[in-house]
């Protein structure tokens, strides 16, 4: 099953230069970036997609799965929930989202009842442990959950995609 599903990382909004603006030109031509790359994925034969369903780029990854659904038969989203209560601290827009996105998704999984320390750490290993690819939304930080999840991708030896979310070009895994 690892060499047809594909995973996602990448910054939450208080991360990104443009913040939550997703009409910034940055965050549109991210979106872009991901369609372009998950539609790669579907080519190279990645039929299963999961989302760790945080804010920004998981999210929007998730998005872009479920709108390339309606044209491609066969993917599937599958959400990675580090905890059942991962959006209970979310504004009211942004849980609809997500709840819109688990509504519509084949199949959440969650790793805990509740928030714990390493429940995210959990939800990113659960995800690199299952899959073949990581496409990633990041930056070249040298630290944070992404940096840990494509440092982890790389060293079970998955192929790691970057988009640099700065506007540039690829960010080096």
């Amino acid at each position: 099953m690892r060499e047809i599903t594909c995973c996602f990382t990448g910054h939450r909004p208080q991360n990104l230069a443009f913040g939550s603006d997703e009409e910034h030109e940055a965050c549109l031509r991210v979106k872009a970036e991901l369609d372009a790359r998950v539609r790669e994925a579907v080519d190279d034969g990645y039929r299963v997609f999961l989302s760790g369903m945080a804010l920004g780029a998981d999210i929007w990854a998730a998005e872009t799965v479920l709108a390339l659904k309606e044209r491609v038969p066969g993917i599937s989203l599958c959400c990675i929930l580090p905890c059942a209560t991962q959006a209970s601290r979310w504004n009211r827009a942004q849980r609809a989202r997500h709840e819109r996105i688990l509504s519509l998704c084949d199949e959440a999984v969650t790793m805990r009842p509740v928030y714990t320390r390493a429940c995210m750490f959990e939800r990113n290993r659960e995800m690199i442990g299952r899959s073949g690819r990581l496409i990633a939304v990041y930056d070249g930080r040298g630290r944070g959950g992404t940096c840990f999840t494509v440092k982890l991708a790389l060293c079970e030896g998955l192929e790691v995609v970057t988009i640099d979310p700065g506007g540039g070009e690829e960010a080096p895994p």
